[in-house]
Parts: C-alpha cells; structure tokens; sequence
C-alpha cells in the first residue's frame, strides 16, 4: 500500500513537479506486494517526479484492519534503500520505523538548511546531509 503527499499533487499530472517543488511519499510494507509491485512502485513514483521516499513497516493498528502478512528485516530495508536511491530518489528513509511525517520532515530540514522555499535543486545540493540523517534514523 502507498500513498503520496506532494504539493502540487504529483499523481494528477506533475503540477508540483513542473514548478520545481519537492515530492514525497511513503510505502507501508508487509501487506504481501511481492518485491516486483515494490520496484514498480518506485519506477512510478519517480516516473511522476517523486523525490522523497519513505518506507515502513506496515504495523496493524486493531485488528479492523487488515493483517500483517510480512515483517521484513532491516537488511531488507536497507536493500531497498539503496535500491532507491539508484533510481533517484534525493531522499529515503527505508527502515521498519520508519514513519512518513515524522522521517520526511528530518529530510525536508536536512534539504532547507538554505533558509529558502524547498526546491529540486536545494535537495540536490544538500543530498549528502538527508542521506545521513535517514541513515542516523536507522542506527
């Protein structure tokens, strides 16, 4: 399951995107997508201009809602970090804890320390410090 946050709403048309503002969503995992819907999420979301990812464990709430079908490991979290950011992604936190408001706020401050409206390019230029506060998340 996925969902995505984005100002200018990336999944309708890339108005967002097309302005230069930064994208983020998130994936909860462990719900039974196999590793293929996973990397083609990723494809698609980057294909619509998504440029942070955030991705967690999926932890049922009561049991309303549906069950946890997978606990995925660290390790695998990890490979799909990296995964990630080969495809592009200029932020991701991939980590069984991790949770998008909480972990993508750490990425959108990390990326602003230019005190400027978040763009593309302040992303980029400060890539390095996002990676290390996701990876300081994830110790």
């Amino acid at each position: 399951a996925h969902g995505s946050t984005a100002a200018g709403n990336p999944g309708n048309g890339n108005q967002g995107a097309g302005k230069g503002m930064v994208t983020k969503s998130s994936l909860l995992l462990g719900i039974g997508e196999t590793e293929a819907e996973i990397l083609e999420t990723m494809d698609e979301l980057r294909a619509a201009s998504c440029d942070i990812l955030v991705m967690g464990q999926y932890l049922q709430p009561t049991t309303k809602q549906i069950p946890v079908v997978e606990y995925l490991s660290p390790e695998t979290f990890a490979a799909l970090a990296v995964i990630a950011r080969e495809k592009g992604f200029s932020s991701v936190v991939s980590s069984p804890l991790a949770r998008t408001s909480y972990h993508a706020h750490e990425g959108f401050v990390a990326s602003s320390r230019n005190t400027g409206p978040l763009t593309r390019e302040s992303v980029s230029s400060n890539r390095e410090s996002v990676s290390t506060a996701a990876e300081g998340q994830q110790a």
